[in-house]
């Protein structure tokens, strides 16, 4: 017949389980338990308590080095996957037919491609800026009778000065419209003041041609306001056409 105490794990747990009672007894402040078998139990309830909080330092430690792994796997997949040129399988779809070297042509899809125009690979062309129609006039005049800036010299002899060869009268006239001090001659011989007062003409007194958009009528009326189609205009017209194209177009 076997008892309980012939069992070694029994005893040692009885022990235990004496060992914990004395100290809870002692943390109570119970008497008669401050000897030696209460400083034993002390310190087993220590060892105890130290083996637990290492076994749940261990345990939360293979947790994180596993998910550490498990990350570390899924980016190196991922980036060897980018290396070899594929991207990640999207469930549902159908692979790419792989391409090989000694495959045709045809095979291969790059007969099709060659069949699309060069053009359908270039961007589209911006479109060309829409120059407004008393801009456009102005550039003619101004190649026309200078040279844009290139030629100042007086013509007309000596009536005619600046940018746009203007005459004293006109220059006098538009100005005073205008509502500034401009002097004839020195401030023909400046670009923007020569290029306001002949749009400013156009405006005062060829509204209807700048609405219009005739630029032809515009650069005619520069030279001869009172007679745009009269005498050699049909000649000024022509070179300065000419000119212009040859220039900006």
């Amino acid at each position: 017949m076997t008892h309980d105490n012939d069992n070694p794990r029994q005893t040692k747990n009885d022990a235990e389980r004496q060992m914990r009672r004395r100290f809870l007894a002692a943390a109570h402040g119970l008497p008669g338990y401050r000897d030696a078998g209460w400083q034993e139990a002390r310190r087993m309830m220590l060892r105890m308590q130290a083996w637990r909080f290492l076994a749940i330092l261990f345990a939360i430690g293979f947790v994180v080095i596993m998910a550490m792994f498990i990350a570390l796997g899924t980016t190196q997949g991922g980036a060897a996957a980018a290396r070899r040129g594929h991207s990640p399988e999207v469930v549902g779809s159908s692979p790419a037919p792989a391409i090989h070297a000694n495959m045709s042509p045809a095979e291969s899809g790059e007969a099709v491609e060659a069949k699309r125009p060069a053009a359908a690979f270039l961007p589209p062309e911006p479109p060309e800026p829409v120059v407004p129609t008393e801009q456009k006039a102005w550039r003619i005049v101004w190649l026309a009778e200078s040279s844009a800036g290139a030629d100042l010299r007086a013509g007309d002899g000596g009536a005619a000065r600046g940018h746009a060869q203007h005459h004293q009268a006109r220059w006098n006239e538009i100005c005073a419209r205008l509502g500034v001090d401009w002097k004839w001659p020195d401030d023909t011989y400046d670009a923007d003041k020569a290029r306001i007062v002949t749009i400013a003409a156009w405006y005062i007194e060829h509204a209807d041609a700048v609405a219009a958009g005739d630029v032809e009528t515009l650069v005619r009326c520069h030279r001869r306001p009172s007679d745009p189609y009269g005498g050699d205009n049909d000649d000024y017209w022509r070179d300065a056409i000419e000119k212009y194209e040859t220039t900006y177009e």
